[in-house]
């Protein structure tokens, strides 16, 4: 039948009684006849309405000849359902349907069969298809038809792309890809088979392999349906164990248990990583065909190196090229190359030897120490020569050309012995010895022997800087080795530093400039009372103070002071022993001028300070002569005045 929901069909009947409709074969405008929309034995369904008599009649119909519709099926009627006995005049007859079969179309374009229309398409029943084949999927897409779904047999379905089968779903609920026949819920085949899960989004991509809890979920690898290896989590072993076996007897090789200890031969393991062998070796080895073993860890009694549980690196033909084991000795661990050649030992104290099996310290080198860059000079060479207790740390350039060093020397080469405890430790620079230290302790730079100076050890540097220790005192002078003297010692002692001069032969004089501890200079004495405290006579060219106006305030002149100066006297007098036992520089027994302090105290007091003479003296008085000048100035102005006044009066008269 050529109808589609589309075609519009109304066409007219004289025809009366209850027989078969004989249609005009003519349609109005804009309506299509039976005759242009059927062929012999379609069937359709039809109403006939008669234009004034209320007689109508809805069934179904056989296009049996033409223009002639044969009325097989009454559905509903004026008749009470059954078929109507048309009376004369002209019938109206349509093809249409039923309600409870429509097919309708609203305004949308959606279509609807046997319910109204809620999408592109609504079928309110089972639509069914024909078998199709895999070139001819019976549901295909309108532009692509040999790609969709088809029948290939009862109770199975199948899905192909570009007219071959993909997948399918078999009658017992297993799916094949790459397969008609799928012997598995899921079986994937081809020649480069390939599945793939992946998550493009979210936190993870999942595959679960679920049983039940008795039994094992498993991730079997076949080869042309023989098992080779399994991948299981072992039932009623405890939870979260994943096991590894290969061979069709399913041996186990490898477990992981719910600790993360991962075990090789044992399925119980104790450690991180736990190798163990029932008998012969037990044995990690990193190896490549041509090389041999990088890494070869064998334990057991079978094995050339089982006694000492070696690593031992072999080539392919098993010739050992390093090792690292115990070599039999207790709580040791040895280092081998060139087959059982021993290069390094750790004893049991923790001694590390290199070059020797019995090291006596915690490193024991036997044998030359270099740093060295290829192609350039040595940074670094710690060797010795065959005599006990010599040796030296030396920089060489490219050519071998010792130009540093720093060792031991018996005066005749660095290589000498020093066997007697005298000889030297030596610094040098360009081939040549730039400081020593001697057996004494003394440093010397660019000098060999040191000089005549003060203390047992002392620093020495030839025509400069010195230093010595002495017992409580440390010093460090400048000397000149072609004179007499040596020149100037700088000193420290209990509570005070200073400086001294020193002859050669180690005489310095005592306590000629002290400083103390609160930043007092003394010169002739050991114990300044002032920031500079001179004991003896001073001599100057030029001696200035800071007077200037800016600096002052509170300016006042000197009132009545030449009265004042009338108190003080001027006396003559000398040294007494007293002063001269407690501070040395008192010249005694010489007649010297000055003031009593006592009598510049009473008038100015401000010129008077107390200083301490001795530890048994109380403190003693001293004048500030500096500052009596400006009072003998003010004295002298004011007597001036006087005498400028008395030149002012008239002379008296001469008497008779």
């Amino acid at each position: 039948m050529a109808l589609i929901t589309a075609d519009r069909v109304y066409d007219t009947t004289t025809t009366t009684g209850t027989s078969a409709l004989s249609v005009s074969g003519t349609a109005p405008t804009g309506y299509r006849t039976f005759s242009a929309v059927m062929t012999t034995n379609d069937t359709c369904y039809y109403a006939a309405v008669h234009q004034t008599a209320n007689e109508w009649e809805v069934g179904v119909g056989t296009y049996s000849s033409s223009n002639t519709l044969t009325r097989t099926t009454i559905l509903a009627s004026s008749n009470s359902n059954s078929a109507v006995n048309f009376s004369a005049g002209t019938k109206n007859v349509y093809i249409t349907m039923p309600a409870a079969k429509a097919v309708q179309v609203d305004a949308s374009g959606n279509v609807g069969i046997g319910a109204s229309a809620d999408a592109l398409l609504t079928v309110n029943t089972i639509a069914s298809f024909g078998d199709g084949a895999a070139s001819t999927p019976s549901i295909a897409h309108k532009g692509d038809l040999n790609t969709g779904f088809w029948f290939p047999a009862a109770d199975a379905i199948a899905a192909s792309t570009a007219g071959s089968e993909r997948m399918r779903i078999d009658s017992s609920g297993n799916v094949g890809i790459g397969t008609s026949s799928p012997s598995a819920l899921l079986d994937v085949q081809g020649s480069n088979s390939y599945t793939r899960i992946k998550a493009t989004g979210g936190d993870y991509a999942l595959l679960d392999i679920d049983s039940p809890a008795s039994k094992q979920p498993i991730l079997r690898f076949l080869a042309n349906g023989v098992e080779q290896a399994r991948i299981l989590s072992p039932a009623n072993e405890g939870a979260s164990q994943l096991a590894f076996t290969t061979g069709s007897s399913t041996t186990e090789r490898m477990r992981i248990d719910s600790s993360g200890n991962v075990g090789i031969g044992t399925s119980s393991p104790s450690y991180k990583l736990d190798v163990y062998s029932a008998s012969g070796d037990a044995v990690v080895a990193a190896r490549s065909a041509s090389v041999g073993a990088g890494l070869y860890r064998a334990v057991g009694s079978n094995s050339t190196y089982a006694a000492y549980n070696a690593v031992v690196s072999t080539d392919a033909t098993s010739q050992q090229h390093w090792y690292i084991g115990g070599n039999g000795a207790a709580n040791t661990l040895a280092f081998q190359t060139n087959g059982s050649n021993e290069r390094m030992r750790i004893d049991s104290s923790g001694n590390v030897g290199i070059g020797t099996s019995s090291p006596g310290s915690k490193l024991d080198v036997a044998g030359t120490i270099t740093i060295k860059e290829s192609g350039k000079a040595y940074n670094l060479l710690v060797s010795s020569s065959s005599t006990a207790y010599s040796g030296y740390l030396a920089t060489y350039n490219s050519s071998g050309t010792r130009i540093g060093y720093l060792g031991y020397w018996d005066g005749t080469n660095l290589t000498g012995a020093w066997t007697d405890g005298t000889a030297p430790l030596l610094f040098g620079t360009n081939g040549s010895e730039r400081m020593r230290i001697n057996s004494s302790g003394q440093v010397l730079i660019n000098a060999t022997s040191p000089h005549t100076v003060p203390g047992t050890n002392q620093t020495e540097v030839n025509g400069g800087l010195w230093s010595v220790v002495t017992t409580g005192q440390a010093a460090i002078g400048l000397y000149n080795t072609t004179s007499a003297h040596v020149g100037l010692y700088m000193f420290e002692a209990s509570g005070y530093s200073g400086f001294a001069t020193i002859d050669n032969a180690g005489s310095y004089t005592s306590n000629p400039m002290n400083f103390d501890s609160t930043g007092k200079v003394g010169v002739g004495t050991s114990a300044p009372g002032y920031t500079l405290d001179v004991n003896g006579t001073v001599h100057y060219t030029t001696l200035t103070a800071s007077s200037d106006r800016r600096f002052k305030k509170n300016i006042t002149p000197i009132a009545n002071a030449l009265a004042a100066i009338k108190k003080i006297k001027p006396v003559r007098f000398e040294w007494n022993e007293f002063v001269n036992e407690r501070r040395s520089g008192y010249e005694l027994n010489k007649p010297t001028f000055g003031v009593i302090a006592q009598d510049v105290e009473a008038v100015f007091p401000e010129l008077v300070t107390q200083w301490k003479l001795s530890d048994d003296c109380q403190d003693a008085l001293s004048v500030n002569y500096e500052k009596l000048v400006p009072v003998l100035l003010a004295a002298i102005q004011e007597l001036t005045a006087e005498v400028e006044e008395l030149k002012s009066r008239p002379c008296p008269a001469k008497e008779s």
